[in-house]
């Protein structure tokens, strides 16, 4: 499973795709993942800000939780840097991780 519990909407990331397919409309906080290799594809939600997104693939193990993690430092109204990451919940260890 991976979790999301980072802001929803203006000043977060979402998630646009997983597995290289689009997700549903609305802002979801956990996916149900099945064992192997997964792909969530990540964007940078701040408003006045160029889109900007990250694709983070690892491989799931089963009866494992993941958290989606990011942070952002932002330089100015319209821009900055951020990064985006996915930890094993029970280790604290990151997966994967990607700078945007």
């Amino acid at each position: 499973m991976l979790e999301y519990n980072g802001e929803l909407g203006a000043g977060g990331v979402n998630i646009v795709s997983v597995d290289g397919k689009h997700r549903g409309i609305g802002f979801f906080r956990r996916y149900e993942l099945s064992p192997g290799t997964r792909s969530f594809t990540v964007a940078l939600n701040i408003p006045g800000a160029s889109t900007k997104t990250s694709t983070l693939t690892f491989v799931a193990v089963a009866a494992r939780t993941y958290e989606l993690k990011y942070q952002i430092q932002r330089t100015s109204a319209t821009g900055g840097t951020w990064r985006v990451w996915i930890e094993d919940k029970q280790t604290g260890q990151p997966v994967v991780a990607e700078q945007g």
